[in-house]
């Protein structure tokens, strides 16, 4: 823990979420409900994507057939 602290943000709240990423965040979920998906939530302001907890989208078939096609939108790929 003390080898890591200096990594830690020091006001306790995460990094802003870079430009660029957010627009790939963005993009992905404009994508998802492109293609099938039509209740995709835009992710918050933290790169968070929020579904309410009863919510069937993630283990839904159209959200694995969406992901596929969306992937190339996801940050880091």
């Amino acid at each position: 823990m003390n080898a890591c602290e200096k990594y830690l943000n020091q006001t306790g709240h995460p990094p802003p979420v870079p430009a660029s990423v957010r627009r790939q965040e963005l993009e992905f979920a404009s994508c998802m409900r492109a293609n099938g998906v039509p209740n995709f939530p835009d992710p918050d302001a933290s790169g968070d994507i929020q579904f309410p907890v009863d919510s069937p989208i993630p283990r839904s078939p159209a959200f694995r057939i969406a992901q596929s096609a969306c992937n190339k939108y996801v940050p880091g790929r």
